[in-house]
């Protein structure tokens, strides 16, 4: 109830926010920043709230004691889950609040030096290069019907994974055939 109560009011704030931007007599570059921020607000939103297995892929920089910085490419709820196993409780609002924060400030999110190390095969492989950097060339070289075309080895998942999160596009593994998928809501 409390989660849906929060999601209710987060959703009430965008709105307010939106109409606002509307009615003021702001200029049109500063509205769409506007909207864009919106639009990434519930991106975002939508994303570090899924908790479910075979939920969001997130790509997100990690760090540890601010200095070692790791981009990762991992589930959304399996990267909460670590952090509640070795760092202790974290309340999933909090949470779910720290990463939205931590994106749009672009700041990584800082972990134990445990978690840092256990995250290692979570790491995006920056040698692993893909030609497509927008969504439309990823959809038609990759995907069919918003599902991968085959099995990708490991790395070049997590770069189309990186690019699609990175464009405001949720991709999650289909539970039966384990192959990614994009979220046609998205």
């Amino acid at each position: 109830m409390k989660n849906k109560l929060a999601t209710v009011l987060f959703l009430f704030y965008i709105i307010c926010i939106s109409c606002h931007n509307t009615n003021s007599n702001k200029n049109s570059i500063d509205n769409n920043k506007s909207n864009n921020m919106n639009s990434d607000s519930l991106f975002y939103y939508k994303v570090f709230n899924d908790y479910r297995v075979g939920g969001y892929f997130i790509n997100i920089d990690i760090s540890c004691n601010e200095k070692q910085i790791k981009n990762i490419v991992i589930e959304n709820s399996t990267f909460y889950d670590f952090l509640n196993k070795y760092d202790g409780a974290l309340k999933m609002e909090d949470y779910s609040s720290k990463a939205i924060e931590n994106k749009f400030n672009q700041k990584p999110f800082n972990v134990s030096s445990t978690i840092y190390e256990k995250l290692e095969s979570y790491k995006v492989d920056e040698n692993i290069n893909i030609k497509e950097k927008d969504v439309k060339s990823i959809r038609n070289k990759y995907f069919k019907n918003d599902k991968i075309l085959k099995q990708l080895d490991d790395g070049m998942e997590k770069q189309i994974i990186k690019v699609l999160f990175n464009n405001k596009v949720g991709v999650h593994r289909d539970d039966e055939s384990g192959y990614i998928v994009i979220d046609p809501a998205m």
